[in-house]
Formats: C-alpha cells, sequence, structure tokens
C-alpha cells in the first residue's frame, strides 16, 4: 500500500499541517519519522496512505505552509520524494 510522508521542520508545523489536512477530509497521523528516511529536519512527519498526492501540496501551499517535503513509499522502506509544485 502506498503510504505519503510529509516533513515539516518542528513537530509544531506537522501538528498545524495535520488538523489543516483533517479540516480539508484528509485521512492523517501525525507520526516520528521513519529511520529509513534520513533527512534534515525534525523528528515528525505527517503519514498518510492513498491519497491524491498533488492535491494535498495545493492545498498545503494555498494556506502558506513553509517549506515541506513529501516522500513515497510503497513498502516502508524505499522512500522517493515527490516534488511539490513550482
Amino acid at each position: 500500500m502506498q503510504e505519503y510522508y510529509i516533513l515539516v521542520r518542528s513537530i509544531t508545523y506537522a501538528q498545524k499541517t495535520a488538523c489543516i489536512l483533517r479540516n480539508n477530509g484528509y485521512n492523517c497521523k501525525v507520526v516520528r519519522r521513519p529511520k529509513g528516511l534520513a533527512v534534515s529536519g525534525c523528528g515528525y512527519a505527517i503519514r498518510m496512505q492513498k491519497q491524491d498526492i498533488s492535491s494535498v501540496c495545493t492545498l498545503l501551499q494555498s494556506t502558506g505552509m513553509p517549506s515541506f517535503r513529501v516522500f513515497g513509499t510503497p513498502d516502508g522502506h524505499a522512500f522517493m520524494e515527490i516534488h511539490c509544485g513550482p
């Protein structure tokens, strides 16, 4: 099953991002960043499954959410960065 992880720069932004997504009908959860996803930033991410990730990116950009990165994984081990927007 395809999962997506949205990485933000702090736990506060992770909580705000999850709130925005939930208020717009997306099912998501704030989780610890997976160990296989070794990138800089805070140790938390927003996990989503089976979503139209391009609409999620558009929503977050329209709310003025500061920089975030999106990674997808089919198995929870191999991660691929998904580029959002310009």
